[in-house]
C-alpha cells in the first residue's frame, strides 16, 4: 500500500513552479497592489504606485462570456440499438441535481466553478461519486481547486488524486465527526482506484472503500481532471509549469512593466505639480534656500538676491522616454 502522505509531498515538489505560476496569475486576477522595486528587489521610496485594472476586467469579461454559453450533452455510439437519448437525459438530470445540492450548501454551480478554474488555473478537476441515501440516488460531484490538487497517471488512466485544503474545526467535525485541537487543520483527501484515505494534520483518520456501505470500489479513480490544451507540450524539464496555461500566459510578464511605467508617469506628474527645485545662488551649496512653500505657493512672493534664481528640476527627457516606452508596451499588450 503506497504512503500517500509521502507521494503528495513528492508531487508538491514536482508541481512547485506550476503552483507559483498559479499564484502569480491569481495576483493578476485579484489585482494585487503593485509596488515598484529596484534591481535588488528593494522597494523604491517616494513612488506613487499604480495598479491598472486591465487584467481583472479582461478575466471577468471572458468568464462572463463562458457563463452565457449553453452546455450541450451529446452521446454517440456505434450501436444503433442503444438509447442515447435516455443517457443524455440522465446526465442532464444528474448535473441538475448536483447543482441543486451545491446551492443548498451555499456553493457555486459546477460550471461556474469550472469556468474560473480553466481560466485562472489552466485545468479543472472534480471528484465524482454517485451514492444511495434513503433510497435516493445522490450525485455527489465536488469540484476541486487545482491549485491544491496533486495527482498521477498510469497507462490505464488516473492512478490517484489528492486534494489538500485547510478547513475549520467545525467543518471537520461536521464531515468526519473528528474534533481537532486547533481552530483549523490541514485535510488531505486521497482517492485511488481501490479506496479513499483522509489525513488530518498528517495523521491517517479514515480509510474506506469507494462505497463503504457496500464494501466495494469502482475499480477506477473517481476523479476527473482536464488540462487546458494551451501552452507547452515539450519534454523539457521545465515544461510542466508552462503546460495548461491560464488566460494570462501571453501578458503575465508584460503587466508588471505596464504598472511600472504608470507608476513612473504618475510620480512624474506629481513632481510637476509638487516637484523639486534648484536654488541657484552666489554662495552655492552653502547658501540657505528659501522655504519650499514660500517659493512655490500660488501667488507667493520670495526675496532672492541679484543673479539668484529658483527653477524647477528639468525632467522633460524622462517624460519623452516614458512616452516612447509606454507606446511600445501598449502596442504589444493589444496584440
Amino acid at each position: 500500500m503506497p504512503n500517500y502522505l509521502d507521494l503528495v509531498k513528492e508531487k508538491e515538489s514536482e508541481f512547485w513552479n506550476l503552483t507559483r505560476r498559479m499564484d502569480t496569475d491569481k495576483g493578476l486576477q485579484y489585482l494585487d497592489k503593485y509596488v515598484m522595486r529596484d534591481k535588488d528587489n528593494l522597494i523604491v521610496p517616494n513612488m506613487i504606485n499604480i495598479t491598472l485594472p486591465d487584467t481583472a476586467i479582461f478575466f471577468a469579461e471572458i468568464v462572463s462570456r463562458l457563463g452565457d454559453a449553453t452546455e450541450q450533452i451529446k452521446v454517440t455510439s456505434e450501436s444503433k440499438s442503444l438509447d442515447t437519448a435516455s443517457i443524455e437525459e440522465f446526465q442532464k438530470a444528474s448535473y441538475s441535481a448536483a447543482n441543486d445540492r451545491r446551492r443548498l450548501q451555499g456553493l457555486s454551480s459546477l460550471n461556474v466553478h469550472t469556468d474560473e478554474q480553466v481560466c485562472a488555473r489552466g485545468r479543472a478537476g472534480r471528484r465524482i461519486l454517485f451514492r444511495m441515501g434513503g433510497g435516493v440516488l445522490i450525485p455527489d460531484i465536488t469540484p476541486w481547486d487545482m491549485r491544491f490538487v496533486t495527482y498521477d497517471f498510469d497507462e490505464t488512466g488516473l492512478k490517484w488524486a489528492a486534494y489538500k485544503t485547510e478547513r475549520t474545526k467545525a467543518m471537520i467535525l461536521a464531515e468526519y465527526d473528528i474534533i481537532t485541537k486547533g481552530k483549523t487543520a490541514i485535510v488531505l483527501d486521497v482517492w485511488d482506484k481501490d479506496h479513499n484515505e483522509v489525513w488530518i494534520d498528517n495523521k491517517l483518520v479514515l480509510e474506506q472503500f469507494h462505497l463503504p456501505n457496500e464494501k466495494r470500489s469502482f475499480g477506477f479513480t473517481p476523479v476527473a481532471i482536464q488540462v487546458v490544451p494551451l501552452g507547452s507540450m515539450l519534454a523539457d524539464e521545465d515544461s510542466l509549469e508552462h503546460s495548461g496555461e491560464s488566460l494570462f500566459f501571453l501578458i503575465r510578464d508584460l503587466v508588471p512593466e505596464i504598472n511600472r511605467l504608470m507608476t513612473i508617469a504618475q510620480t512624474i506628474n506629481m513632481r510637476l505639480v509638487h516637484g523639486a527645485y534648484v536654488y541657484k545662488n552666489i554662495v552655492g551649496v552653502g547658501g540657505e534656500a528659501p522655504e519650499y512653500d514660500d517659493a512655490t505657493a500660488i501667488g507667493g512672493m520670495t526675496a532672492i538676491g541679484t543673479g539668484e534664481t529658483i527653477d524647477p528640476l528639468m525632467i522633460q527627457d524622462i517624460q519623452r522616454a516614458f512616452t516612447e516606452i509606454n507606446r511600445e508596451l501598449n502596442t504589444r499588450l493589444q496584440r
